[in-house]
């Protein structure tokens, strides 16, 4: 996920993000201290229902919808999560190891191969597919990195504490 341009960008605002959660409790929170250098440092510890809600609201402020890029790359990207999730379906791989070649795309969908060019190449940019591979003779391979649904707004990427 660090070579996401976009998402290194973000980063900091989800990180500031949880902060603000967590100072917004820190009335109902335990001042903990820690010695640093020498220095007595107080802090607030983050909870994990202050990253539940930061990841709640990062999908409203930070994520994506769909509504973002034009019709047909909107249509290849549903139809790249068809088929990947078609290709967990079949083998032990979760949807984050698939990996897919515009030839596999070509043989799922019919498209074009210019038109594929095209519209990978937007879903690329757009940071909704991850390219592995590609150079010197290396079969180039695609890694669906966008886990939402149409409807919502949606950013990727982000884990669910335990």
């Amino acid at each position: 996920m660090s070579d996401k341009t976009r998402t290194r960008r973000d980063h900091m605002k989800y990180l500031t993000l949880i902060q603000s959660i967590a100072l917004l409790h820190q009335h109902q929170r335990e001042i903990k201290t820690a010695e640093h250098r020498g220095r007595k440092l107080e802090y607030l510890e983050v909870t994990k229902a202050d990253i539940q809600l930061a990841n709640q609201l990062a999908h409203d402020i930070l994520g994506r919808t769909l509504d973002e890029m034009p019709p047909q790359t909107r249509k290849l990207l549903l139809l790249i999560q068809q088929m990947a999730q078609g290709m967990c379906a079949t083998g032990p791989q979760t949807l984050r190891e698939v990996r897919f070649t515009r030839r596999d795309i070509r043989a799922y969908t019919n498209w074009s191969d210019s038109q594929l060019k095209l519209h990978c190449q937007r879903l690329t940019d757009m940071e909704y597919l991850l390219i592995h591979g590609g150079s010197r003779g290396h079969l180039l391979q695609y890694e669906l990195l966008w886990d939402g649904d149409s409807d919502h707004a949606h950013l990727s990427g982000l884990i669910v504490p335990v």
